[in-house]
């Protein structure tokens, strides 16, 4: 009997794992606009929770938690989300504001795959950085690897 028993419990105890690494890998997959991603090239980071205001955007505290921001050496300002429309799993439609609420960007964020993300965008001030003490206008497609 307690050879039984102690197989049950084993048997018990590997069924009980799996099915938390399942859990675990479906919760992940189930929330790819929760992210941080970044192109190394231009040296830019995006970090996003579409689905809340949970992030705290660096010199922006003072508004509270937001859904995410655009930044990076070189980036005129920080760029924070003000407005979010999924599309789908892999397409969401982002607004974005300046740091001064002066200038506003629409962009359209599609997942290529699990660790690729396409910025590209739409309307508004384009973003740009600081190049020899001029700006300049960033291109308007941006691949960001997920971190």
């Amino acid at each position: 009997m307690s050879i039984h028993f102690s197989i049950f419990a084993i048997m018990k105890k590997k069924t009980l794992i799996a099915v938390i690494s399942f859990l675990s890998t479906t919760i992940g997959a189930a929330e790819p606009w929760k992210f941080k991603a970044e192109n190394r090239e231009m040296n830019l980071t995006i970090e996003a929770d579409l689905y809340e205001e949970s992030i705290e955007v660096p010199g922006l505290e003072m508004f509270g938690p937001l859904n995410g921001y655009v930044s990076g050496r070189g980036i005129y300002g920080v760029w924070a989300i003000t407005g979010v429309k999924k599309v789908n799993d892999n397409e969401a439609v982002v607004h974005f504001s300046n740091d001064l609420g002066s200038e506003t960007q629409a962009v359209r964020l599609v997942w290529e795959n699990d660790s690729t993300l396409l910025l590209e965008q739409k309307g508004g001030t384009t973003f740009k950085r600081v190049e020899n003490k001029k700006l300049v206008k960033l291109p308007a497609k941006i691949i960001f690897n997920k971190r």
